[in-house]
């Protein structure tokens, strides 16, 4: 524990934390595997992201968006890139609001970020609805919607100059309505250099993820490269620290690093908290030469103020063992957004590797068997990916 602004919060450091096996039957329940439907109107392509509401599964890859039933069936590509009405010019950033049947999409166009507005019972585009407040050289990163026409997002700004001003760079949160009426809005002057590629550097503001909760008026704040973690009330407004995370140890010119540089740990995007449990991802980059070598699996229990650092990743419902030893079987969960499942994504050629690989073992469940043999037998190499989704527990037994 430490003290920051005079209250005690946790301080996480993932390299202090001992190793503990996990099971997916310790953390969630009623899990249920949904395996999309495959067809020439929705083939997905790789670096899928989801969006999993009680009615739809909204998939969006680099081809457009595409809606599916909960149970994994087709209905509709409900937004296609381009720069006819309807269509978006980028990939979009979504929210799915489900409760007002829309499916909101943010993407950068001619005069800034607009809103676009896609009917979800039906498909319908309902036309643009204003626009995100940024400057010229902001750009949106993470947004949420609120309800009654209120938009939570975040923003950050870079430059490639060789000699880049750090007074010229920002990140933040703004919160405003439909109509462009700005609510909120809370700069930080938190900074990272960027490296999208291995021979480009950039300095930007660090980028900053929304997480949502199981409290409506409640977003937990992820700064990238950051240690302090932060709350945000979006009714009054107010923000405090809750736990720091002590896993950045690269910087140059006291400025933390992204991937791409030798012996560093980055940290990937989370979604949501849920129960008062976090989920956490790292990634650890060795070298050009060697590449991504390994990554960390942390579970925050915000309950006890409590972390473990997962060392094999077991799901029993599947018979998988992931181990962060293995570099191929990292796949481990992640809470998504809306805030109330856990999600573990295979692509159809991995699926099929760990399935036929958990049947050999003579000791597997025979539910478990059976399981994967009923999925087997449905799926081939270029299917839809397979998804897994369980509900959070609300005490994990750990």
């Amino acid at each position: 524990m430490v003290e920051v602004n005079g209250t005690e919060i946790p301080d996480l450091d993932p390299d202090l934390l001992t190793p503990i096996d996990v099971k997916l039957s310790q953390i969630a329940e009623n899990v249920k595997v949904v395996t999309l439907e495959t067809s020439p109107e929705c083939m997905l392509t790789s670096n899928v992201d989801y969006l999993i509401g009680d009615k739809y599964i909204i998939a969006r890859d680099m081809n457009g968006v595409y809606q599916f039933a909960t149970d994994g069936s087709f209905i509709r590509k409900i937004i296609t890139y381009g720069r006819a009405p309807g269509e978006t010019s980028v990939l979009p950033t979504l929210c799915l609001v489900e409760d007002e049947d829309l499916l909101i999409a943010m993407a950068n166009g001619v005069s800034g970020t607009d809103n676009y507005q896609f009917r979800l019972s039906s498909g319908g585009y309902l036309g643009k609805c204003g626009s995100v407040v940024l400057e010229s050289r902001e750009t949106l990163i993470s947004c949420r919607y609120l309800g009654d026409s209120i938009i939570m997002f975040s923003y950050y700004s870079y430059t490639s100059s060789p000699n880049p001003d750090p007074q010229t760079v920002v990140s933040g949160v703004k919160i405003q309505k439909m109509n462009g009426e700005v609510l909120f809005n809370k700069e930080f002057n938190y900074l990272s250099w960027a490296t999208p590629g291995p021979y480009l550097t950039l300095l930007e503001g660090s980028r900053i993820y929304l997480l949502s909760t199981n409290d409506p008026e409640e977003y937990i704040l992820q700064i990238i490269d950051q240690d302090t973690v932060y709350k945000l009330n979006t009714t009054d407004y107010s923000m405090e620290p809750i736990f720091l995370k002590r896993f950045e140890k690269t910087k140059v010119d006291g400025i933390p690093v992204d991937f791409y540089v030798e012996n560093c740990t980055y940290e990937e995007e989370e979604f949501a908290n849920i129960n008062g449990y976090q989920l956490s991802h790292y990634g650890y980059f060795e070298s050009l030469e060697k590449g991504f070598n390994s990554r960390c699996f942390i579970i925050y229990d915000g309950n006890k103020e409590t972390a473990y650092k997962v060392g094999t990743f077991e799901n029993d419902y599947f018979g998988f063992s992931h181990s962060t030893e293995d570099e191929i079987k990292d796949i481990y969960p992640y809470l998504i957004d809306p805030a109330k499942m856990l999600v573990e994504v295979y692509d159809a050629f991995t699926f099929l590797q760990f399935a036929y690989e958990a049947l050999d073992n003579p000791l597997l469940d025979q539910k478990v068997r059976d399981r994967l043999l009923d999925i087997t037998g449905k799926v081939t190499e270029t299917s839809n990916p397979v998804l897994l989704i369980g509900d959070m527990k609300k005490k994990f037994d750990l």
